[in-house]
């Protein structure tokens, strides 16, 4: 099996911001009023979360999620882990879309303190896995919190600014939301910063959560709401490249 990490040994406790985008299955923003009673676990007062990608050796993920939930995710949980999210395919695909394929699964944990070695060793036990990728990032804009949305179309965006654009890219985001969710009655879910920070770039993790795809078709319609795509617009420009995948909740 191969493990890729990509770990950074400080353990940031600083609260930073995020933002959305249009992009590959992207929304020009992402947020709103989703709904309730998430089933992806608890944030609490993590400082780090890990976002382990994770593909499975068979091309199909079921038996790997059962061997996460029997084995792996109980060890983990007793290191102090908590289960935000597990990830798969969007159940409404669309060729629009870059996805989650059908072979991998994305496992969000949340950390008081993450313990890197047992996370990878862990993970390199998957009897059912081929290749898990790993990255670890701070909440920033809300995502500390509970998982506040439950099943629906989500779309991961991975945006990357130059280091000195990310608060003025968090600001416009924040503003952009105050009318946007309502609007559409979506849901930003939470926005991270990738602890692994190179070449004076900074990239961010935004989930947004829609209750299907017509929802995220709603979105398109800038109209009803141009003040804040005006705000994504400018978001937009300060963007060196963004990239992202739509997605489900699986059940853990």
């Amino acid at each position: 099996m191969r493990i890729l990490f990509s770990f950074m040994c400080v353990l940031a406790l600083g609260v930073m911001g995020c933002s959305d985008a249009e992009g590959t299955g992207g929304s020009a923003g992402d947020g709103g009023s989703g709904g309730t009673g998430g089933d992806g676990g608890s944030g609490g007062n993590a400082a780090t979360f890990s976002y382990s990608v994770i593909t499975s050796s068979t091309g199909d993920g079921t038996d790997l999620l059962e061997e996460l939930r029997d084995s792996t995710l109980p060890t983990l949980e007793a290191a102090g882990a908590v289960v935000y999210a597990l990830w798969g395919p969007a159940t409404e695909q669309d060729e629009r879309f870059s996805e989650i394929a059908e072979d991998k699964i994305v496992v969000m944990l949340s950390w008081v303190q993450v313990d890197t070695e047992l996370l990878a060793m862990e993970l390199e036990a998957l009897v059912g896995a081929s290749q898990v990728d790993t990255s670890l990032w701070e909440a920033s804009l809300r995502g500390d919190e509970p998982l506040p949305t439950g099943q629906g179309f989500y779309i991961h965006r991975f945006n990357r600014y130059r280091t000195e654009d990310v608060e003025e890219a968090l600001s416009l985001s924040e503003q952009a939301w105050v009318t946007w969710e309502p609007t559409f009655g979506t849901e930003v879910v939470g926005v991270w910063r990738d602890l692994d920070e190179k070449d004076g770039l900074t990239r961010l993790l935004r989930i947004a959560w829609y209750s299907d795809l017509a929802n995220w078709e709603e979105t398109r319609d800038f109209a009803r709401d141009p003040e804040s795509f005006a705000l994504f617009a400018q978001r937009k420009a300060l963007e060196v490249d963004d990239d992202g995948w739509s997605a489900s909740l699986l059940e853990d």
